[in-house]
């Protein structure tokens, strides 16, 4: 491969049952060059810098890859994109009810999220700049359990949401992608 980083091995009697589970959380690889390393720029939640007014630093995933990239580990183009999960999918961990109050109720997202900004804003806007990008983290996690069940090993710059339980969440931990990896 032309990466720096060498391509893992594959386990092709594994890989296409697996990719096919996967396909609505993520872009497989579709080259050598593609390692199971997921990132999409989505993941850096920018709220026009409101964002830097709360303690976690919401752009620290486009920092990870610059470092990457500045150190010469990881190109670009080696990466695969999450794709944002649906309610349906969220459904399996999380009930029905506190799916809702994060699409329709400010005041949950902001307890969760621990950002009172977003209280500013109309609830399309909270959804499209900071729920979204959540949505599309788990489906990171999710690809990078299947990427690394096929593949023996893989990393998604970004998730780790473990605050979120079935019917809350906490700590900006929206979604329990953690238990949808699982």
């Amino acid at each position: 491969t032309s990466g720096l980083l060498p391509a893992p091995k594959t386990r092709p009697d594994i890989e296409e049952i697996i990719k096919h589970k996967y396909d609505d959380v993520g872009e497989w690889p579709q080259n050598d060059d593609q390692l199971p390393i997921v990132y999409n720029e989505i993941h850096n939640i920018r709220f026009w810098g409101l964002e830097k007014l709360h303690p976690f630093d919401a752009c620290k995933f486009r920092k990870v890859m610059n470092a990457l990239v500045q150190n010469k580990i990881l190109q670009w183009q080696q990466t695969v994109k999450s794709k944002e999960v649906t309610d349906e999918i969220l459904s399996d961990v999380h009930t029905t009810e506190y799916l809702n109050q994060l699409r329709k109720n400010k005041l949950k997202v902001v307890q969760v999220t621990e950002f009172a900004p977003a209280l500013l804003f109309p609830m399309w806007l909270v959804d499209s700049k900071m729920m979204k990008p959540m949505r599309f983290h788990v489906g990171g996690t999710m690809l990078a359990v299947g990427l690394a069940a096929a593949r023996g090993w893989a990393i998604n710059i970004g998730g780790g949401m473990h605050h979120a339980s079935y019917n809350d969440g906490m700590g900006w931990c929206a979604y329990s992608d953690i238990m949808l990896g699982i």
